[in-house]
């Protein structure tokens, strides 16, 4: 059975196809769809490839998501799980709809700072899984799992708690930054480095536990 948030999801795949049509006569043969750090120009790639990355992209994402939820340990349980990801695909799926009409409205003469709109994308992600980490149960997929958190019930919803707050911040931070640098693109490599942070928080608050016990 189709859900709802994959109706939605299909909204946003046709609205890309009606844009892509309408832009199509508009765009140039060759678009540009790379820029270095600075803004300069990076790479050109044909038209119609373009557009038919952007749609595979988004059809892929679709899938995956769609697949995920059915199978399995992936499947989610829950009416809340299911909430989250329902979310988490739209959002992803507005995410890379917004860096396609970015590069179109770029190739038609419209020069909108492309970094910017990464940016504020990747940080309204970020945000979004800070927030599902802070309400994840132990029985999701999506959750931080360290060989002291399989161990302690309490280990774990106090790492995954601390990580998700780590995440939210830097959403906010990154998406907030990205109105102004191209920098906030960074955001995403910084969550790899809070990740970290969190395993280490893992083990530390194991260790207390046990000492207190």
């Amino acid at each position: 059975m189709v859900r709802k948030s994959e109706v939605v999801g299909l909204a946003i795949i046709l609205l890309f196809a009606l844009l892509a049509a309408t832009f199509y006569s508009h765009m140039p043969e060759q678009m540009v769809c790379h820029w270095g750090d600075k803004g300069e120009i990076g790479a050109t790639e044909s038209r119609d490839m373009v557009l038919l990355v952007g749609l595979f992209t988004l059809c892929g994402v679709f899938t995956l998501f769609a697949v995920m939820s059915r199978s399995g340990k992936l499947r989610p349980q829950t009416k809340e799980a299911r909430f989250y990801y329902g979310v988490g695909l739209n959002l992803m799926l507005l995410f890379y709809l917004a860096v396609e009409l970015a590069v179109m409205l770029w190739n038609v003469g419209v020069r909108i700072d492309f970094f910017s709109v990464v940016g504020v994308g990747l940080g309204a992600m970020i945000f979004f899984v800070g927030r599902v980490f802070k309400h994840a149960k132990p029985h999701w997929f999506v959750s931080l799992q360290t060989p002291w958190t399989k161990k302690n019930e309490q280990v774990w919803k106090k790492t995954n708690q601390f990580f998700g707050k780590l995440l939210c911040a830097i959403g906010i931070v990154g998406g907030v930054a990205g109105f102004f640098t191209w920098y906030s693109i960074a955001s995403f490599h910084v969550a790899i480095l809070a990740a970290v942070l969190a395993f280490f928080y893992s083990r530390h608050q194991y260790r207390r536990i046990v000492r207190q016990n």
